[in-house]
């Protein structure tokens, strides 16, 4: 297992030192997202998806104007990280040996730590 690298309450998220990726390290990602689909594929389903229908109604309500397309594909693209609170929840939990339930990780967003959502912990 490996050692946690959250920061404590007295340091900040810029005093944790970096890690050097290895190349096969993508792969390694992707294997544990496999094996939390694997463990909860109905939240993974959920979220899919919910990805999945965001994209075809961008693209059938403006079918007959490309240009919004690919302009509110950008604003798609950065939404993602913050929709994948959820999936990020149930890992965690997964990681923990806990249940993670979809009800929770649709909420996930909503309990991230007061220095997290503060721009003040990122300065």
């Amino acid at each position: 297992m490996e050692e946690s690298t959250a920061p404590s309450a007295t340091e900040s998220i810029l005093d944790l030192p970096l890690r050097t990726l290895r190349a096969d390290d993508p792969l390694r990602w992707l294997g544990r997202g496999w094996a939390d689909f694997v463990r909860a594929p109905g939240i993974g389903l959920f979220y899919g998806g919910c990805f999945a229908v965001m994209g075809w109604v961008l693209l059938w309500t403006y079918r007959a104007a490309p240009a919004w397309v690919l302009a509110l594909s950008a604003g798609f693209l950065l939404m993602g990280p913050f929709l994948c609170l959820g999936l990020y929840d149930a890992s965690r939990k997964l990681e923990r040996g806990e249940k993670p339930d979809l009800g929770d990780s649709l909420l996930a967003g909503s309990r991230a730590p007061a220095r997290w959502r503060s721009s003040a912990a990122f300065c």
